[in-house]
């Protein structure tokens, strides 16, 4: 077998499974058709100039608070059992992909607020950066 053939056909694989683009995409569970490598959509949210706020003190116990990213994103069961072994699966793949997702988003935010930024406690900026290989996004 030619060595640059299968080296190929292992690229396009790892491609079409990053970008779901394979054929057989059209699970019944949503969760399943989501693409691994998360959209410039998800990534970059529409940016609106703040509004000033006149903010309350924050209460003691705030920390406590859920946040919740999406409303379409599943909570987790923690008191009884789960409907299902899929519907299970299926919330904590959406659980921990949005927390993966979500500290980007804040960070693209953040600069696009303020472009002349310096690192804060969250973000770090990076400059004089280059790609070197552009391997599964092309």
């Amino acid at each position: 077998m030619d060595p640059s053939k299968s080296s190929r056909d292992a690229r396009d694989i790892l491609i079409d499974h990053v970008k779901k683009t394979y054929e057989h995409n059209a699970f019944s569970e949503e969760w399943r058709n989501l693409p691994e490598v998360p959209s410039s959509a998800e990534i970059k949210p529409v940016y609106k100039d703040p509004v000033i706020v006149e903010e309350e003190p924050e209460e003691w116990n705030a920390y406590q608070q859920d946040i919740l990213y999406d409303e379409k994103l599943p909570q987790n069961i923690i008191d009884g059992p789960w409907p299902s072994k899929e519907a299970y699966l299926g919330a904590h793949y959406q659980i921990i992909r949005e927390d993966s997702i979500a500290p980007l988003r804040n960070a693209v935010t953040e600069v696009q607020a303020n472009p002349m930024m310096e690192d804060t406690g969250e973000t770090c900026i990076y400059t004089g950066v280059s790609l070197s290989t552009y391997f599964l996004l092309c």
